[in-house]
């Protein structure tokens, strides 16, 4: 609102009455820096961990973590739009890579 004499703004604002509804369903994106702990795990254990709702499609520049990084070293990576799946390889064949940008 602005005051009518002056013409300053108030900070007050109007919200209209309304009737709110909530979505049947609200699906909340992973956390994908947390997801990569996981990840990494299965990598060096030779095991698979697959994280819901990190994918392909996430805002998160994280999600790239195991396609960008584990997958050039020796893992399998299944990603789709809303999951990450790693499958470490055997015990003993993790390869080394040169370098990682964590920018």
């Amino acid at each position: 609102r602005v005051d009518a004499n002056t013409g300053a703004n108030l900070d007050v604002y109007d919200i209209p009455k309304g009737t709110y509804i909530n979505p049947e369903v609200y699906n909340i994106e992973s956390d994908a820096s947390s997801a990569t702990y996981p990840l990494a795990i299965a990598a060096i254990t030779g095991t698979t961990c697959t994280i819901d709702n990190i994918g392909s499609a996430s805002l998160q520049g994280d999600a790239r973590f195991a396609i960008e990084v584990l997958e050039r070293m020796g893992c399998s990576v299944t990603q789709t739009p809303s999951s990450t799946t790693v499958q470490g390889p055997p015990v003993g064949q993790l390869k080394a890579i040169e370098e990682v940008d964590m920018e």
